[in-house]
């Protein structure tokens, strides 16, 4: 059998715990009833699907890169991640390690149409997740007017009160005057670390002293007692630790070093993707430095690496995905196409809506909870009672409330779009936005299937079923880009 995990997450601490519990029970009903094995849980409680700072999830993507397991379960494509970048960044690291991705209570099919609805769902939770931080936003910014402390980790140096205000903790302010005192005298962040953690002294969750929680420190404008939230900034809106002049010259003595220079690696967005027509063999990114210094990257065939014959030469990367692009909005993101495609996911999510098994897993549980009440009840009747049935009635009638508390959020999160939404939302993928590079990612994960590179020409299978084909193309598998070189 195949070995699995489940990844579960809610994001509120108003959530109940046993959120958690479902979406747990949901997952391990659904490998059970597909053939696989669970080998672990991981699991984040109370932490944003719109980040990826969260330590079980990470914890997750380390070890899969050990090839732990074959599979990762999750209850919905929203408990993964509400934030479409990260998906499909996260989604395309599992998917090079040979590890699917199942949803225990979303019927994503593995055909054409599933990457788009996927896609689109993806885009569904990421919209309503930042609806939701808007009208928690709004509540912050009045906390924030107010100089009230509105979450987050507090500072070390600082305390809350009990209406909700900065106060200065002095041990701890002393520790970051000391702190202050030693940036500005020149000394390192390392020797700083050094110094700091040989005194004993601790940040404010008890560790030592490390690079990032000092630059974080030196960097906090709060020690001057500039209240920030968002774009809020109050000046005296909390009580000062540190001078300005002090916390500037800090600033400046920083800014005065050489900063040391970071490589970033060329992301080919075709990887995984893209083949020889040639030789069948996979596509691979490589790059090379022009006479004038410059970088370029290229696909080239896995043959040629490995030190083969082909006769398919380099291709510039960003010319090849670029064709791919425009051809993908030439020949699918047309409006006939796409209200083929939105029909069709419809009715992928009113089956899935149909055939919804957390919410008949919980219709059936409290259909077993009332039998259970109704035959304690006629026991009682019949003046059997018993203290051993008394504490099962209440343990019942605990469980009675918390089974309703479930269906009520499981109703509300089986939601079916309209086509008219679908319509609109693949329609922003036809208008490229002003940032180029992550309008390619969008269009390459969510449309395109497969590239087959040959000498003169590019074939590129799209995520469209040839039922959604108008009869002027000859098939969702053969569609030329119209460019030769």
């Amino acid at each position: 059998m195949l070995r699995a995990v489940i990844y579960a997450r809610y994001s509120s601490t108003n959530q109940r715990e046993q959120s958690i519990e479902g979406q747990l029970r949901v997952c391990h009903e659904y490998a059970g009833r597909n053939g696989l094995t669970v080998a672990d849980e991981y699991v984040d409680r109370a932490i944003s699907g719109r980040t990826d700072s969260r330590p079980a999830f990470q914890k997750l993507i380390t070890d899969s890169k050990a090839k732990a397991f074959d599979a990762v379960i999750v209850y919905k494509t929203d408990r993964f991640s509400r934030n479409k970048y990260d998906a499909a960044v996260y989604k395309s690291l599992l998917k090079k390690k040979g590890i699917a991705i199942h949803y225990a209570a979303e019927a994503i099919p593995q055909g054409p149409e599933g990457v788009i609805l996927e896609s689109v769902m993806e885009g569904l939770a990421e919209y309503y997740s930042l609806e939701l931080a808007q009208k928690i936003r709004r509540g912050m910014y009045d906390t924030a007017q107010k100089g009230k402390v509105t979450g987050g980790t507090t500072p070390l140096g600082y305390c809350i009160s009990p209406e909700h205000y900065y106060i200065i903790e002095p041990k701890e302010a002393e520790i970051v005057k000391l702190i202050f005192q030693m940036a500005a005298a020149g000394r390192t962040d390392t020797e700083i670390c050094i110094a700091a953690n040989a005194l004993g002294l601790r940040t404010k969750k008890g560790k030592a002293f490390g690079r990032s929680s000092l630059h974080a420190m030196l960097s906090n404008r709060k020690y001057t007692g500039v209240y920030k939230y968002m774009d809020t900034e109050i000046e005296g809106g909390m009580p000062r630790i540190i001078s300005d002049d002090l916390f500037n010259e800090v600033r400046a003595v920083r800014e005065s070093r050489p900063r040391a220079r970071h490589s970033t690696d060329h992301v080919y967005l075709l990887s995984g993707h893209a083949f020889c027509g040639e030789c069948g063999e996979p596509l691979y990114g490589t790059s090379g430095t022009g006479r004038n210094g410059a970088k370029y990257y290229y696909y080239y065939c896995k043959s040629l690496r490995d030190g083969n014959k082909c006769v398919l030469d380099k291709w510039p990367a960003d010319e090849l995905e670029d064709m791919i692009v425009e051809d993908t909005v030439r020949f699918v993101l047309r409006p006939d196409i796409i209200k083929r495609v939105a029909k069709s996911c419809v009715q992928i999510a009113k089956q899935t809506r149909d055939d919804n098994t957390a919410l008949k897993i919980i219709q059936s549980n409290i259909a077993k909870n009332k039998n259970a009440i109704d035959t304690i009840v006629n026991l009682a009747e019949q003046g059997k009672m018993t203290d051993t049935l008394y504490a099962r009635l209440v343990q019942l009638e605990e469980e009675k409330v918390s089974l309703a508390q479930s269906l009520a959020v499981e109703q509300r999160t089986v939601f079916v779009p309209t086509e008219k939404q679908v319509e609109y939302l693949l329609l922003q993928y036809a208008n490229p936005c002003e940032d180029w590079d992550a309008y390619k990612k969008d269009i390459l994960k969510s449309f395109v299937s497969k590239v087959h590179v040959y000498k003169d020409r590019v074939v590129t299978t799209f995520n469209i079923a040839k039922a959604e084909l108008p009869d002027t193309l000859e098939s969702s598998t053969l569609c030329y880009s119209g460019k030769e070189r």
